[in-house]
């Protein structure tokens, strides 16, 4: 037989003893442990949401989105950001939505802050969309407009996010200094076969808390040899932006080619040039790939590694 010593309060040791018969010291030792664990009193804290995800195919409709929610962020401090695109099959249209909100001033170690926010939308309309001359139609349109943040395009163009949405995958941060910023877009196609050339054409500008006005910019993107929302099945994607900022008086046109028919192909990244003129240092230049990171091009299987650079500030 075994019996049971209580050390302490609430717990105990067992003790190999052979000719213990006394049943009380196993008894007691076990009512001081289930005294102990009554003690514990679980306290509801609540519930912590991270994210939110719905992906829900139907006959008629497909419905793809996600909310993310973040909670003292060393960045966003307390907000949300959230995307949605429903798709109508049997209609060939398709809307999608996105936002962000949000408040700095739970950044840990902020004392104050600032509320931001950005809401975004763009539906593309199903064919032939609204003819507005021969042979062309607008496809269509998205607006987005954003508050106390700053707007970054992505470094490399994917021609399939940059089509995707108005604002084209940028990525937003909040930024005291911006009042407001806003981006129009139109979505064109050949009519009646689409596949032929379809792009957009967007304006967007943005003001600071001064009142005057940090940049206006002009975008445009074409895809040729495929559907609208099926830009990767292109033979050719580009786009091109001409953008001027007006403090700093910096003008920038950048430019992508993404071309892949037999026998010409380009990289991923397609083939990259740049026109930056820099009016208050009277410094421009013009660049098209550059020694460490060259356009690529193959032509008949051999690959040619090719750049172009002059200017007085290179």
């Amino acid at each position: 037989a075994s019996n049971l010593t209580t050390i302490g309060k609430n717990q105990s040791q067992l003790i190999s003893n052979s000719s213990s018969t006394n049943p009380n010291v196993i008894i007691s030792s076990a009512k001081a442990d289930y005294g102990f664990l009554t003690q514990l009193k679980p306290v509801y804290l609540g519930v912590n949401v991270e994210s939110i995800h719905v992906d829900a195919h139907m006959p008629a409709l497909i419905i793809k989105g996600n909310v993310d929610f973040y909670k003292h962020d060393p960045i966003y401090g307390n907000g949300f950001k959230g995307d949605l695109q429903a798709k109508f099959t049997t209609l060939e249209m398709t809307i999608q939505a996105g936002a962000i909100f949000g408040n700095t001033k739970y950044i840990p170690g902020n004392t104050t802050g600032f509320k931001y926010w950005m809401v975004q939308a763009q539906v593309n309309l199903p064919p032939p969309g609204i003819v507005f001359m021969t042979g062309l139609a607008f496809r269509g349109f998205g607006a987005g407009v954003y508050s106390r943040m700053n707007m970054t395009p992505p470094a490399v163009f994917n021609p399939t996010t940059a089509s995707s949405s108005t604002f084209g995958g940028a990525v937003f941060t909040p930024d005291a200094t911006v009042l407001m910023g806003f981006k129009v877009k139109a979505i064109i196609a050949t009519t009646p076969k689409e596949e032929t050339f379809n792009g957009s054409v967007a304006l967007g500008a943005e003001f600071n808390t001064n009142g005057g006005m940090d940049f206006i910019q002009i975008d445009g993107l074409f895809n040729c040899g495929s559907k609208i929302s099926e830009e990767n099945k292109a033979f050719a994607n580009g786009s091109i932006t001409v953008k001027y900022d007006f403090p700093h008086k910096l003008f920038d046109m950048t430019a992508a080619l993404i071309i892949n028919k037999d026998p010409i192909s380009t990289a991923p990244a397609g083939i990259q040039t740049k026109l930056h003129i820099d009016g208050l240092n009277n410094k421009w230049f013009f660049m098209s790939g550059t020694p460490t990171v060259p356009n690529k091009v193959t032509v008949f299987g051999v690959a040619i590694n090719s750049y172009m650079m002059f200017g007085n500030d290179i």
